[in-house]
């Protein structure tokens, strides 16, 4: 199993922990008698850019020739697409016999631009706990017929097969997976150089219970993304396995939509403080906005809680209904407002996503959202600011009538933002990364009625405030404060600094 390298330079934190899918498909290999594993992490292989891509791929395939493999399994996301695909071409061009499998949410999104692209024998799509180890057991005699499983048939008309979706695994099958084999992944020194806390990836839910977001992976047809939750006995045995084996005091969880259920989130948050002392562990989780129950945020900072993600995407309550959100009733932008507030009172710090540039999106929808993060700054959010690239496969790339207002662009170019594709990755890759521009979400961009200069200006305005609200953050010092009882109170006194900042901003845009 090989995972492909996604920045191209040495570990740091917070974004480099000890990967998760690899250890999970070691384990679930192993339980269903799949013998003789080997994993490498080419993540932590490669330090530096200054070699062309040439240079990484022999690297690459001298240490995965060096385990002989049978079959070779890659998982990769839309930012490691180009290098497994190249790795892949070239593993098999010189190692014809060797099966060659990929995974992940790039094949799933996109399963016939995997394969022809990486030119691999077979991809899988959505969860691969079922059908990679059926798969692996039957490569040799070319038995292709899995549910899940897109391929090319052999003979003189190649053509795309693509086999129904998979079943999930059920919420009491989830239960029945075994831990993620860490130990057989490299020391965890290599993730995290000098790092006081230790920090492990957990999945306590797969799925998400919405699945109308245009933009999201979750909106494909390609597998099914519905909601389910492992049990939270089952959550919090995996997290003091962490503890008492790797001394893990940080989970991050990986979930798409955390605590989705509220009688599942009591239940978990009353595990938590029953097996681990209060600031034993702390985790981090990505939660809608109406999962969150404002009386319930007393419990989740006692369970460890500490950061919240929430993917709200716009100030236009108009632009909710488009991108497909489906919030309750009850939420609006006020709501969140005070939500907010509360968060930050409770210790819990709240980081708030948004996003540009999507269909039908107006000058005025941008300036609510403008004004809405202020409002969200000043009670002390930071944010998370995103450029809007479609994905393949997403009900946004395949509606026609949004098709036809995609176009192409350098999003890192034009608006210095690159969720995809590093610099790094972009110098290793030179001129052949042109092979995956019409596959590559950073090489797509939504048009929208702005022209693309006063769009220009309003992200960097966000951009400002998203910069500005650090520091007030910082002011409110949520995470050094002591267990006693005391509510921290947004500090008022910085609204007119900040609104000064925000009218110079302005003034210089204009």
């Amino acid at each position: 199993m090989v995972y492909p390298p996604y920045h191209f330079k040495p570990p740091v934190w917070p974004f480099s922990r000890p990967t998760l899918v690899l250890a999970h498909l070691y384990a679930v290999l192993e339980k269903a008698g799949v013998c003789d594993l080997d994993v490498i992490d080419l993540d932590l292989e490669f330090d530096h850019c200054d070699e062309g891509v040439g240079h990484f791929l022999a690297k690459a395939e001298e240490l995965v020739e060096k385990t002989r493999p049978d079959v070779i399994g890659l998982s990769c996301k839309a930012a490691q697409f180009p290098f497994a695909a190249l790795f892949s071409r070239k593993y098999k061009q010189s190692h014809p016999e060797t099966k060659i499998i990929m995974g992940g949410w790039m094949p799933t999104l996109a399963p016939d631009s995997t394969l022809r692209l990486s030119e691999c024998d077979a991809v899988i799509r959505g969860e691969g706990d079922r059908s990679l180890p059926k798969l692996i057991q039957k490569i040799d005699d070319e038995q292709w017929g899995i549910n899940g499983v897109s391929y090319v048939s052999q003979g003189k008309q190649q053509k795309i097969i693509h086999n129904p979706n998979s079943r999930v695994l059920t919420r009491e099958e989830l239960d029945t997976l075994p831990l993620p084999r860490y130990d057989v992944l490299p020391s965890l020194e290599r993730y995290q150089p000098g790092r006081v806390k230790p920090c492990f990836s957990v999945q306590a839910s797969r799925g998400c219970s919405n699945h109308s977001c245009i933009f999201c992976w979750n909106s494909t047809k390609n597998c099914d993304t519905s909601w389910r939750a492992r049990s939270p006995e089952r959550v919090v045995e995996e997290i003091r396995h962490l503890v008492n084996k790797y001394g893990t005091q940080v989970i991050f969880f990986t979930d798409d939509s955390f605590g989705a259920e509220e009688e599942w989130l009591k239940k978990f948050t009353s595990q938590m403080k029953t097996e681990f002392a209060f600031g034993e562990v702390d985790y981090v989780a990505s939660m809608r906005v109406d999962s969150v129950n404002k009386e319930a945020l007393k419990d989740l900072y006692e369970s460890g809680m500490r950061t919240i993600f929430h993917g709200i995407e716009s100030g236009s309550q108009r632009c909710w209904n488009y991108l497909g959100k489906n919030y309750k009733p009850y939420v609006t932008k006020q709501y969140i407002l005070d939500l907010i507030e509360r968060e930050v009172q409770h210790r819990i710090s709240p980081i708030c996503s948004f996003i540009v540039a999507f269909p039908e999106q107006t000058e005025n929808d941008l300036d609510q959202t403008i004004s809405f993060c202020e409002e969200l700054a000043i009670r002390g959010s930071i944010f998370s600011l995103q450029v809007l690239a479609p994905n393949e496969g997403t009900a946004l790339f395949d509606v026609e009538r949004y098709r036809s207002m995609i176009q192409s662009y350098d999003l890192f170019k034009e608006f210095n933002e690159s969720e995809n594709l590093s610099p790094e990755l972009r110098t290793v890759l030179g001129d052949k990364i042109h092979e995956f521009v019409g596959y590559l979400p950073d090489f797509r961009f939504v048009k929208t009625a702005i022209p693309i200069d006063q769009l220009k200006r309003k992200y960097n305005i966000l951009g400002e405030i998203c910069s500005y609200s650090g520091a007030i953050r910082r002011k409110f010092k949520v995470d050094t404060l002591s267990r006693d009882g005391r509510y921290l109170k947004p500090d008022r006194a910085s609204r007119s600094r900040f609104n000064k900042v925000i009218d110079k901003v302005r003034r210089w845009f204009r």
